[in-house]
Order: structure tokens, then C-alpha cells, then sequence
């Protein structure tokens, strides 16, 4: 044989070896494939299964998700609407609270008024009881002075009387001193005629007059008996003494016209502190009364 033919028996032993290894490739490629495949198709079987799985959860949970959405879609609206009613109800408390502010500013504004009015009303009260007061003390004047301008009246009058009186014991002071003037006359004719005869015929002692109490001496009725006989509370340590004549008046401060004048009261026995005289009415219905008021006139010296 020739080389030629070695050659080529050789290339066609290794031609063979490689056909057979590309047989044993391609049958084990084959059954690797296969296997492949099946385990690929089990597994997209399986990740079917899987995925269909998955899709209903996901279905399951996609409207489980839009049930809980629509849940909570109403419970924003709910929240929205109980928003919008707090709110409302803000507005309305808002509101209410402005008008009890406007209100309490009202109120505030009118008790300042009252509390100027008040205060008004204090000062004025107060100058009326200023006013009350000097007006009081002006009345107490009032009546001081009316009370004194009644005592002046009261010994305007008694004075009036007394010197009317004065004046009809002076005329009838002057009728004795006549008639004592000419019996003194006819006494000292008879006196000559004792003397031609020698006798005398006693002289009268001189009257003493009794002393002057003190000015303004004033005193009150202590007792008064039914006879006349009264007791008063001065005596001689105002300066009384035996034969002084006091005026005897009854003073009412509070109605000073029902003040009167009701008598004079001679002296006739007279102690450090008290004194009884009798008591001489101006007329029948004036009687004396403890607490009436007994002063001393010099007119009636």
C-alpha cells in the first residue's frame, strides 16, 4: 500500500474517531438537552404554578388593598366630615367667645360706670353729709340763738312787767311816802308839841336793803310744796341771801314758744347750796315744777 493510502486509511480512522465523538457529542448533547428541557419544563410548570399563585395573592391582596383604600377612603371622608363639623363648631365657639367678649367688654365698660357713678355718688354723699352737718350745726346755732333770743324775750317781757309793775309800786310807793310825808309832818308837830312837854315818841330803825347775788346766777326747782313753798338748787354760795327776789321760768329748747314765764320766788332762808323761798304765780294756772329754771333780775332788787 502506499503512503497515499495510509494517508488517507489514516484520515479516515481519525475522520471515523471524529464522527464517533461528534455522535457521542451530539447523543449526549441530546440527552442533556432533553433532561434540561424537562427540568425546564417542570420548572416553568412550576413557576407557573408559582406565578399563578402569586397572581391570586397578589389579586387577593390587590383587593384586599382596595377594600382597606375604600375603607379608609371613607374614613378620611368621615374624618373630613367630623373636621368640617369641629370646625363649624370652632367657628361657632369662636363666635359665641367674640360675643361674650364683646359682651364682658360691655359689662366691663358698665360697672366702670357704675364704679364712677359710684364714686360720684360716695362725694356726693359725702358733701351731703358736710352739708348735713354744717346745716345741723347751723340749726344748732339756730336754735341756740332762738333759744337765747327767747330768754331775751322772756326777760324783755318780765322786764316790761316788772317795770309795770315797778311803776305801780313806785305810785303807790309815792301815795305812802305822801301819806308817810304828811304823817311825819303831823309827827313832828305832835314831836314839837312832846318836846314843849318833854316827851319823845320812838323812831322807826332805817330798812337795810338785802344783797345783790351774782349777775347771770342761775339755778332749777328742786321742790315745790302746795302752799307755795319752793326749793332751788343755788344758795348762798351764789350769793343769795334773805329778801332777793328770782324769776322763775319754764324753757323748752325743742318748742321754744311753749317757754313761759311763771313767776317771781322771794327768798327767805338760804343754805350753801340750796334755798326756799315762796313762790308768787303770775297768774292761777302758772304753777312751778321741778326742773323749771330760776335766774336772778336786778329789776326785782
Amino acid at each position: 500500500m502506499t503512503a497515499v493510502g495510509k494517508i488517507l486509511v489514516f484520515l479516515n480512522l481519525v475522520f471515523s474517531i471524529v464522527v464517533i465523538g461528534l455522535i457521542a457529542t451530539v447523543y449526549s448533547t441530546r440527552t442533556n438537552w432533553k433532561n434540561l428541557a424537562d427540568k425546564n419544563a417542570a420548572y416553568v410548570k412550576t413557576a407557573k404554578a408559582a406565578y399563578l399563585a402569586s397572581q391570586q395573592a397578589l389579586e387577593a391582596q390587590k383587593k384586599s388593598f382596595e377594600e382597606q383604600l375604600v375603607a379608609k377612603d371613607e374614613q378620611i371622608k368621615s374624618q373630613e366630615n367630623l373636621l368640617s363639623i369641629r370646625k363649624k363648631e370652632i367657628d361657632d365657639l369662636q363666635k359665641q367667645f367674640a360675643e361674650k367678649d364683646k359682651s364682658y367688654n360691655d359689662e366691663m365698660a358698665k360697672y366702670k360706670e357704675v364704679e364712677r357713678t359710684k364714686d360720684l355718688l360716695n362725694r356726693e354723699r359725702e358733701n351731703l353729709a358736710n352739708k348735713e352737718k354744717e346745716q345741723k350745726a347751723q340749726i344748732d346755732e339756730l336754735l341756740k340763738d332762738n333759744d337765747n333770743l327767747r330768754r331775751a324775750q322772756i326777760a324783755a317781757e318780765q322786764r316790761a312787767k316788772l317795770s309795770e309793775s315797778k311803776l305801780t309800786r313806785l305810785a303807790d310807793r309815792v301815795a305812802e311816802l305822801e301819806v308817810a310825808l304828811k304823817a311825819a309832818k303831823e309827827g313832828n308837830r305832835a314831836l314839837m308839841a312832846n318836846n314843849l312837854v318833854g316827851t319823845r315818841q320812838p323812831i322807826d330803825p332805817p330798812v337795810i336793803a338785802s344783797p345783790a347775788p351774782q349777775q347771770n346766777v342761775r339755778g332749777t326747782v328742786l321742790y315745790v310744796r302746795d302752799s307755795g313753798l319752793t326749793q332751788i338748787s343755788i344758795g348762798s354760795d351764789h350769793g343769795l341771801a334773805k329778801g332777793n327776789v328770782l324769776t322763775v321760768m319754764r324753757l323748752v329748747p325743742e318748742n321754744p314758744k311753749e317757754s313761759k314765764y311763771l313767776g317771781t320766788l322771794t327768798i327767805s332762808q338760804t343754805e350753801p347750796k340750796s334755798a326756799v323761798g315762796q313762790f308768787v304765780p303770775v297768774n292761777r294756772y302758772s304753777q312751778p315744777r321741778p326742773g323749771d329754771e330760776v335766774m336772778y333780775t336786778p329789776e326785782l332788787r
